[in-house]
């Protein structure tokens, strides 16, 4: 059993890089804007370090990390104009495997949409200790067009769905953990258009690497790598880092960097965390995005069993 996993997960990731296109033609559409203001305010840089439920959006492996059941939910709206709300469960079960559930809607009448989230990952801890591997499923739902308009010839239409995700981490030390994701690994989304008709266009893949150096003198500093697998985008290299004070507060920071079109694009991030409040069963944590288009501030909630 635990073989015929290690084969699938591998032989996806062999699958991904061989089928790579020339060219993304990124749709603008399903557009991973980040979840989870901790992972945000460390720049991005979360893959490695991830160890909770946001995990599920972050790197499918951190499930299994997970001590305790969890939930977690959050708003905002991107650039101050798109509304995305976010809601998200999961915990441990049996020995060592762990699941997780996400529901993120966003949108309006204009462009509305709607991505389901299941989650699930092991530990094997007995027979390769320190790995860990996660895979999703996502369901996807889009509408547009269905806004209030008299304008002739508007167009309207609505999309159907899956995609399918792994992820990995493995423990090289103690302290140290190393991580591999591909997102979107195998994707399809059916478009049914009053203009266009019927036809299909998958969301482009993207792949993550990451290592992350954890609880040391109270520091956890994580270094996330974004290739690029079409010519129309671009590598992105993420730094961040937090550190707990006084057990109750933690402060955040994180940089990316990734070559535009025509010049380096660097985006930061600073944010803070409260926790251990009510018995260890609340967290809550702030982060402050600084982007050239408009700056924006993220928010989210975590309740712990």
């Amino acid at each position: 059993m635990i073989r015929t996993i290690i084969t699938i997960f591998c032989t996806l990731l062999i699958a991904s890089f061989a089928s790579a296109q020339e060219l993304s033609n990124i749709p603008a559409s399903f557009l991973n804007i980040g979840f989870g203001a901790r992972g945000l305010g460390m720049g991005g840089a979360y893959h490695a370090a991830t160890d909770d439920v946001h995990s599920i959006v972050w790197n499918p492996a951190g499930l299994s990390a997970m001590k305790r059941s969890q939930m977690t939910f959050s708003f905002t709206k991107q650039f101050g104009l798109i509304p995305y709300y976010f809601v998200a469960a999961g915990g441990p079960f049996e020995s060592s495997w762990a699941h997780g559930e996400a529901l993120i809607v966003s949108g309006d009448e204009a462009m509305h949409e709607m991505r389901a989230i299941g989650s699930i990952a092991k530990a094997f801890q007995r027979y390769v200790p320190g790995l860990r591997l996660g895979t999703t499923f996502e369901l996807r739902h889009a509408s547009y067009g269905r806004q209030q308009s008299d304008a002739a010839g508007q167009i309207m239409g609505e999309a159907f769905g899956f995609s399918i995700g792994i992820g990995a981490q493995y423990d090289i030390w103690r302290k140290i953990t190393l991580a591999l994701v591909m997102r979107d690994i195998i994707n399809m989304m059916n478009w049914n258009s009053s203009g266009k008709g019927s036809y299909s266009e998958g969301v482009p893949m993207t792949f993550f690497g990451g290592i992350a150096v954890k609880n040391v003198k109270e520091f956890t500093i994580d270094v996330d790598f974004e290739k690029s697998l079409h010519w129309d985008t671009s590598d992105r290299i993420c730094l961040g880092a937090e550190r707990e004070i006084f057990q109750y507060f933690v402060l955040r920071g994180g940089i990316s960097v990734s070559e535009g079109y025509s010049e380096t694009q660097v985006q930061y991030a600073a944010g803070s965390g409260l926790r251990n409040f009510f018995g260890d069963r609340f967290f809550l944590d702030f982060t402050y995005l600084f982007h050239d288009f408009n700056n924006s501030f993220r928010m989210s909630f975590l309740f712990q069993k």
